[in-house]
């Protein structure tokens, strides 16, 4: 609809926002919703690949000395616009927390 994704500037501006949340919180799995926030993620955390070719699959980065899991998945309001991804949305939550759970 009238969704847009974020300007270069606009994330350049908020993203020292998300490092300063992920350097408190200390995560030990980032997920991702969409491909805007993994794009994001992989080009500050030097993450290879196309954000539609991460989803699903876990890459591991080093934020603040720490090694973290990164899982991008589907954003959760894809299959209110493409309604055949439904099952492939569900099944990528299902994933994720399945990574979750795993040490």
């Amino acid at each position: 609809p009238h969704n847009r994704a974020p300007k270069r500037d606009e994330v350049a501006a908020c993203s020292h926002f998300l490092l300063e949340q992920i350097a408190i919180i200390r995560p030990m799995t980032i997920s991702p919703m969409g491909n805007v926030s993994t794009a994001m993620l992989a080009n500050l955390f030097q993450i290879e690949g196309e954000p539609k070719k991460l989803r699903c699959k876990i890459s591991k980065t080093i934020i603040n000395g720490m090694e973290v899991k990164v899982f991008p998945v589907y954003h959760p309001g894809a299959s209110l616009h493409n309604p055949p991804i439904k099952k492939e949305v569900e099944r990528s939550f299902q994933l994720l927390a399945d990574v979750v759970r795993r040490p």
